[in-house]
């Protein structure tokens, strides 16, 4: 992320590293620089992501970004207003709408929750699987030495493939879960517009109503 902006800092990287110009100052702060740079691109594709900036405002942040004229105080203050201006939009909107989209905010939370436990999965399965990989190696190593031994690590290896086959299949049904939550948001997103659609058609008729009145 941020190809942009590090290539530019790139240069000021060699320089630094071949000892030229002699201003070790100078260039440790365009390392701070595009450490900020990269965290501020986070937050802007955040910001993004969760729909707080359209796409011609993300697109000139990131060109703020890139040439040093956003910080990450104007990101703070842009989420702010941004988060204040969807809560007034939230409060004005049609209450048949509102309900549909706080089943999106539900469908979103929930989904958020099942990747967390989604990646909490997969690291503990990694884990695991380095643990089998090095009793099996001990195994190995003990087998001409300690019989015993050797069954024992081979035991623990069992028991622990048996542990990372139930995780796996945890993590199977979640992969399953975040899928419909997908499809369940479609369906929603199209329900929104479909109600939007019909929403707009009538405003259109009661504004045709109300001019017919004023000519009679």
């Amino acid at each position: 992320m941020g190809c942009g902006g590090r290539g530019f800092y790139r240069f000021f990287d060699l320089i630094d590293d071949f000892g030229c110009c002699g201003n070790k100052g100078f260039y440790h702060e365009r390392h701070y620089e595009y450490d900020k740079y990269d965290e501020m691109i986070t937050v802007i594709d955040r910001l993004y992501a969760e729909g707080k900036i359209d796409t011609e405002y993300y697109q000139r942040l990131r060109k703020e970004a890139a040439i040093g004229n956003l910080t990450m105080d104007d990101l703070m203050r842009i989420e702010i207003n941004s988060q204040k201006k969807l809560n007034r939009e939230y409060k004005d909107m049609d209450p048949e709408l509102k309900k549909y989209y706080d089943k999106l905010n539900q469908i979103d939370k929930a989904k958020e929750e099942s990747e967390k436990i989604k990646n909490d999965l997969l690291s503990e399965i990694e884990n695991l699987k380095r643990k089998s990989e090095s009793l099996e190696k001990a195994a190995e190593t003990m087998i001409s030495v300690d019989e015993a031994s050797t069954k024992d690590y081979i035991k623990e290896k069992i028991e622990i493939e048996s542990i990372i086959s139930t995780l796996e299949k945890r993590k199977q049904d979640l992969d399953k879960d975040i899928s419909e939550m997908d499809e369940l948001k479609n369906e929603l997103n199209l329900k929104i517009l479909e109600l939007k659609s019909l929403k707009q058609r009538e405003r259109l008729n009661d504004l045709k109503f109300d001019i017919k009145g004023m000519n009679k």
